[in-house]
């Protein structure tokens, strides 16, 4: 009988797996392969799953995989935990995962680290020849970064560029009619003194010597002149037992060359340093002396070495008159050189006001033209002009008035302890107490002792309803306010500006014209300029110009330019009783000031310049008459259209 059971055929194709599931495993071998870290098996993929699902091919396979174990690959790489596992170097892995959280930290600490560690290795050996180009670099930098902007103490967030700002000074030498380019001193005489009015520029000139320097403009500045110069303030000298050498030493250690004594030393011997003494004016007065004589032996010590000293006009005895080649006085700013140091002040100004309605400003108000000449108080005119709405008004004594209520009122109120009107009172009390001590301070009238103004101070305080706030209230008016300067070493304080202090003694005595008319008569020329200033801010000014003429005519003729209020009548007896001394022999300086004074104000001006202008035109006039007529005519302080385009050649 036959069997029926089948027999099995190998011939037989095998059932296919759905493609889902090898898609699965695919991507289950990529997975199982990153993880034990396997290197990419794309070949043996194919080679395990190929041909098994109808219609999976073996190119589909190998996307499948490989997408799969790079996206996985990827995650694994960037979780931090993975590499911190034991045998994967995690000592290593935890360094770097907080090198990656703190990394600005981190470089911030190293360089601060490595540069503090510089800068203590540099400080030791910066004084040995190996280092010396590194540390001429490092001096060059610091004074750079110190002396570039000029900062301004009523503008203290708009400083200006002190190269943009500077105008080369004009300074008069032996002959007062000469007026020489300060640099060109400076190259030409290796020994110089040079002497000035409070805010002329003299420690400008110096910083702008030292900047020249540091920015590489020397050899175009300052050409054939191989030195350094090394910038020194006098006052650093009170009351310390340093030579001068250590002072020199200590000032380049102050601007990045530590250690310069073996350089100082040589370059002092061979004339290498320019040395930039600023300042006799502010040291103490009881080491005045023993300042002046170290000066003086170390310059007899270093022949070589050339040096600029620098003093207020009013306090200068001649001590150098030996040992400088030349002492030179710092000149007036000539019409170009307002110019030249209004232009960097063009970016401030608004859309509406510019550099040119400045100038002409200034030249149809010739009394505020000729504040302008100083460069302390172009700075306030400039300050005022671009950075208030206050429109500059022709009288001195309103300039002054509008002047001082923005600097002690309006600028940063919200920062200021104590009302301008306090201040303003202060000041006043102390401008007064200065010029009655005229005559004890002698030539340097202008200046009080520390212990004497504060004294002052104490006693106008209960009269303010303020308590004894001596100590804070004047160093806020002399940093943030700028009309009061601390000098000789904080020992004494003075006015910025002599006028300033007239106009605040003036403002003092407005309703005491008494007490004003008795000082006059006491000393006229300290109190000449108060007087005159008066009548710019009193209401009627009639009956003291009437007293004052009989003391002084001409000063009387001079009040007219200022004056606010005053009887035509009497005002037109004065001026026609000085038209018959125009040319007059010993009074041509004088009364022709005076014509021009008078000239010069809008209010007398057609009076006055029509007779100027028909002297000058009158052929039967005298020589004498004619060339008084011009010499008004072209005062400084007339107004630079009054020539009417009437020649002034004779």
């Amino acid at each position: 009988m036959l069997s029926t059971s089948a027999v099995p055929s190998y011939s037989q194709v095998p059932t296919p797996t759905p493609r889902p599931v090898i898609e699965r495993k695919v991507r289950e071998l990529a997975k199982s392969d990153v993880e034990n870290d396997i290197s990419r098996r794309n070949d043996y993929a194919v080679k395990r799953y190929g041909k098994k699902s109808l219609g999976l091919k073996d190119e589909e396979i190998l996307e499948i995989y490989d997408n799969e174990y790079t996206k996985l690959a990827e995650a694994k790489k960037n979780n931090l935990w993975e590499q911190l596992k034991p045998g994967t170097g995690w000592s290593v892995a935890i360094v770097l995962f907080f090198v990656l959280i703190f990394k600005d930290t981190l470089t911030e600490w190293v360089g601060s680290f490595f540069k503090a560690v510089g800068n203590q290795i540099y400080s030791k050996l910066s004084g040995i020849p190996l280092l010396r180009g590194v540390a001429l670099k490092r001096y060059r930098e610091e004074l750079k970064e110190k002396y570039e902007k000029l900062k301004i103490s009523f503008r203290p967030n708009k400083p200006l560029k002190l190269k943009d700002i500077y105008v080369p000074l004009k300074v008069t030498g032996t002959n007062d009619n000469e007026l020489i380019d300060a640099f060109q001193a400076i190259t030409k005489h290796r020994r110089l003194m040079v002497k000035g009015s409070p805010g002329s520029g003299k420690t400008m000139l110096l910083k702008h010597i030292a900047l020249c320097y540091a920015d590489g403009r020397w050899s175009s500045v300052f050409n054939k002149f191989p030195c350094i110069p090394i910038l020194l303030e006098l006052h650093r000298l009170s009351s310390s037992e340093k030579t001068l050498q250590e002072h020199l030493e200590d000032a380049f250690d102050r601007d990045g060359f530590p250690n310069a004594k073996h350089f100082v030393s040589e370059s002092l011997d061979k004339g290498r340093l320019l040395l930039l003494f600023d300042g006799l004016d502010e040291v103490k007065s009881d080491w005045r002396e023993r300042v002046v004589n170290e000066i003086k032996n170390l310059l007899d010590k270093y022949l070589k070495c050339p040096v600029i000293i620098t003093c207020r006009t009013a306090v200068y005895r001649d001590e150098f008159h030996e040992v400088v080649e030349k002492t030179l006085e710092v000149a007036e700013f000539n019409d170009q050189q307002i110019r030249e140091f209004l232009v960097p002040w063009k970016l401030d100004m608004p859309a509406d006001k510019s550099v040119e309605q400045l100038i002409q400003t200034l030249h149809d108000r010739p009394r505020i033209m000729a504040l302008a000449r100083n460069p302390l108080m172009l700075t306030i005119i400039a300050y005022l002009y671009a950075d208030t709405p206050v429109v500059l008004p022709h009288s001195r004594a309103e300039f002054y008035r509008k002047a001082t209520d923005v600097l002690l009122e309006q600028w940063h109120q919200e920062r200021n302890q104590f009302q301008g009107r306090d201040k303003k009172l202060i000041l006043q009390h102390l401008a007064l107490f200065f010029q009655d001590s005229a005559n004890q301070q002698g030539q340097d009238r202008r200046s009080v002792d520390c212990r004497t103004v504060e004294s002052e101070v104490k006693k106008i305080l209960p009269d303010l309803n303020l308590p004894d706030c001596t100590r804070s209230i004047l160093p806020e008016i002399v940093e943030r306010n700028g009309l009061l300067l601390a000098i000789d070493a904080g020992e004494r304080y003075q006015f910025a500006h002599l006028t300033l202090q007239e106009f605040f003694a003036a403002s003092q005595l407005r309703e005491n014209a008494d007490g004003l008319i008795s000082r006059f008569k006491a000393d006229p020329d300290a109190w000449r300029e108060t007087l005159k200033l008066w009548c710019g801010i009193a209401g009627d000014s009639t009956n003291l110009i009437r007293e004052v003429r009989t003391l002084d005519p001409v000063v009387a003729f001079e009040c007219l330019a200022d004056v606010q209020k005053v009887d035509s009548t009497l005002a037109d007896e004065i001026i026609n009783s000085f038209k018959s001394q125009l040319g007059a022999n010993n009074s041509e300086d004088i009364v022709n000031h005076a014509f021009a004074s008078v000239a010069a104000d809008e209010r007398r001006r057609t009076d006055v310049f029509t007779f100027l202008k028909e002297t000058l035109e009158n052929t039967s006039e005298t020589d004498a008459r004619r060339k008084a007529a011009v010499n008004a005519l072209e005062h400084p302080n007339k107004v630079s259209k009054s020539t009417g385009g009437v020649s002034l050649m004779l």
